[in-house]
Formats: C-alpha cells, sequence, structure tokens
C-alpha cells in the first residue's frame, strides 16, 4: 500500500516529486506545442500539394474578381455632384 507522502508519480522525497512533476508538465507543453507547429506545417502543405493539382491554366489566368483590383481614380471637389 501507497503511503500519504507519495507523489502522483511515485516519489517519497517531495524535491524529487516536483522537480519530476514540473519536468512532465514542461514536457507536455513541449508536445503540445509540436503538435500545433506539425499541424501547422501540415495544413500549409497540404494547400501546396492542392495547388500542384490544378491546372496551369488556373494559374496564368486573370483574376475573377477584376472590380476588388482595380483603384478608382480621385475625384476633385468642383466635379463631384454628390
Amino acid at each position: 500500500m501507497s503511503s500519504q507522502r507519495t507523489s502522483i508519480l511515485g516519489e517519497d522525497d517531495p524535491k524529487h516529486a516536483l522537480r519530476n512533476q514540473g519536468l512532465a508538465l514542461m514536457m507536455k507543453g513541449a508536445l503540445y506545442g509540436v503538435a500545433v507547429f506539425v499541424g501547422a506545417l501540415a495544413f500549409v502543405y497540404i494547400i501546396i500539394g492542392i495547388g500542384t493539382l490544378l491546372p496551369e491554366d488556373s494559374k496564368t489566368a486573370p483574376d475573377p474578381t477584376p472590380t476588388s483590383s482595380q483603384v478608382l481614380p480621385l475625384q476633385s471637389p468642383e466635379t463631384d455632384t454628390a
């Protein structure tokens, strides 16, 4: 049977228990960070892969929304009728 002073990881010494629990939590956080980083890289490479599967004409075609890239000329105050 375990004693009352035994930690979660099974150490009897509080210094070792604190050190090992801190290390375990840091490793868990590092694992989460690696998972997010690898997930972001996988997302980017999937988008690149889909882009390589598209036909060449789609890459050289003009913008499908031409009004979004147009800049309207500035109106002078004397020609403004509104």
